[in-house]
């Protein structure tokens, strides 16, 4: 099971041992890949992507496909990528253009693990596009209210993690866009945006929309007040008007402030308005502080779980008196939450899951120390 470590999302749904977990759910199959996710979790964004894609593909089988039908398959594969990379801005074509036929023969490809032209067609952007857009427009969502007194962590499958504070709801896709990813927020959360330069991440809330590629910030805007806030933690924030807001005279708006770190943007919402300002003291989660945070050298894992609790104020449950020996020597600053959890837990030999909205690490504790 090893291999899977160095596996990507495009590893995972092209084989056949991964393949056969997600489509025949056996009791013997689940049970390996639930231990072998519990040691490591920082693969779970990829496994529940590839899960996605491997459960959104339906193909039409056909009855006695032919090797020669499989030759000429691979054959047209070959020929329409290639045409493709030869013209300069012309796309792939996309998998569903195929009549059902080779549709069939693609299925069975996949089925005996002959899957190069699947490959092809994965790595093109019109299919990852196509399958991504099926998930949205079927309205496959996830919808998480904070109805505690402490905010929770959230870690969406691209590998951000999120705070959500208490009386906040965010709805969020299972699998996002290729070309974006949108995300939608009644309240206040803490966004640790995984970056992808080719995949930018929009914050709905209520008229305001907060775009980032990768960086921290702070989005507040419960549906009743009449000022919604952004904090910029770390990297380049976007923020700008829902297009179509309009001001009293219903004059159409079109407004954006950029805020980058320790800045922040009050948007009024009766005067449709963006007022940028500096913040007077640095965010606690800024980059200057976590550089002094979250910098350990033989810390004991008490004080470093302190930390992280009174950084993001979120509940960790752990076992005081069997890691009460470990320490850790770490330098974890530029680390969203979860990464930083991750980090953690392997240099203690334990694990983390989230269970009722609290972090939970568990194992065998310290013999050493670290």
């Amino acid at each position: 099971m090893e291999k899977y470590y160095t596996f990507e999302v495009e590893d995972y749904i092209v084989d056949d041992f991964f393949i056969r977990w997600v489509l025949n759910n056996s009791d013997e199959d689940n049970k390996i890949w639930e231990d072998w996710l519990g040691n490591h979790p920082d693969q779970i964004f990829k496994i529940e992507q590839a899960k996605n894609i491997v459960n959104s593909i339906k193909f039409n089988q056909v009855s006695e496909i032919s090797r020669a039908d499989v030759n000429s398959f691979i054959k047209l594969v070959k020929q329409e990528h290639l045409a493709n990379q030869s013209v300069s801005g012309k796309s792939v074509p996309s998998l569903w253009r195929f009549n059902k036929k080779w549709i069939g023969i693609a299925a069975s490809l996949i089925a005996v693990g002959t899957i190069f032209g699947f490959l092809v067609f994965y790595k093109n952007q019109s299919f990852n596009k196509a399958i991504s857009a099926k998930n949205s427009e079927s309205g496959i969502y996830h919808e998480k209210t904070n109805t505690g007194s402490l905010p929770i962590l959230i870690y969406m499958v691209d590998g951000t993690s999120v705070i959500l504070k208490p009386k906040s709801t965010l709805r969020y896709p299972k699998i996002f866009l290729a070309d974006k990813r949108e995300v939608y927020l009644s309240g206040e959360a803490f966004f640790e945006v995984h970056k992808n330069p080719r995949q930018p991440f929009l914050v709905y809330s209520g008229e305001m929309i907060t775009e980032v590629v990768g960086t921290s910030f702070t989005v507040k805007a419960y549906k009743d007040d009449n000022d919604f806030n952004v904090i910029v933690s770390t990297g380049k924030v976007h923020v700008y008007a829902q297009p179509g807001s309009k001001d009293k005279n219903e004059r159409e708006i079109a407004k954006s402030v950029t805020l980058i770190p320790n800045q922040q943007v009050i948007y009024r919402r009766n005067k449709v308005e963006l007022i940028k300002q500096d913040l007077p003291k640095p965010s606690i989660l800024s980059q200057e502080e976590t550089r002094k945070s979250f910098n350990f050298k033989g810390t004991p894992l008490t004080e470093v779980i302190n930390t992280l609790k009174e950084a993001y104020q979120v509940d960790i449950v752990y076992n005081a008196n069997a890691f009460s020996s470990c320490q850790l020597t770490a330098t974890l600053y530029d680390d969203p939450l979860y990464d930083k959890l991750t980090t953690i837990c392997k240099a203690i030999d334990a694990n983390f899951t989230i269970v009722n909205d609290q972090i939970v690490i568990t194992g065998r504790g310290c013999s050493r120390l670290y």
